[in-house]
């Protein structure tokens, strides 16, 4: 009987809220970013990251001119860049692992078909992702960033 009165208040006091249908698009903080990982592998699954063959200082990756900040998300497993712009179609990256070996990627982006935010621009959907002149699959981490395994 004593928590009648306690339930009675929580009752009162959810039934006077009011629920604010507008939303203030000021207080939102959009990502106007999108980032991508690459994840090297040798063929028994060994990580050659975490196993030193590369090293991730090393590492360096650009487009066009431009070198590319790696992101340490997880720098002991994955190198993580910005992808460039939010231009839609094919966008090309020159990743450079040490002195001697030079790979290429090629992202290609499309313009997302829904925007479920509408204070923020939607980014591009990472269609295709094709390395050294292969298609890989593209993983989605359970971070919801998404990656690529490259077997070395």
């Amino acid at each position: 009987m004593r928590t009648a009165p306690y339930f009675l208040l929580c009752l009162i006091t959810l039934i006077s809220c009011k629920i604010d249908d507008g939303l203030d698009c000021q207080l939102v903080d959009c990502a106007t970013e999108q980032i991508f990982s690459i994840e090297y592998l040798d063929d028994t699954g060994s990580n050659l990251i975490s196993n030193e063959t590369y090293s991730y200082n090393d590492i360096e990756i650009t487009s066009g001119n431009t070198r590319l900040p790696l992101i340490p998300l997880d720098s002991t497993k994955l190198i993580t860049f910005i992808i460039v712009g939010d231009s839609i179609g094919d966008t090309g990256y020159s990743i450079k692992l040490n002195a001697n070996e030079t790979d290429t990627l090629i992202l290609n982006t499309i313009k997302p078909t829904a925007n479920f935010n509408p204070c923020c621009p939607a980014l591009p959907i990472i269609n295709k992702a094709i390395y050294n002149e292969n298609v890989k699959d593209i993983i989605t981490m359970d971070n919801g960033f998404e990656k690529i395994s490259i077997i070395k």
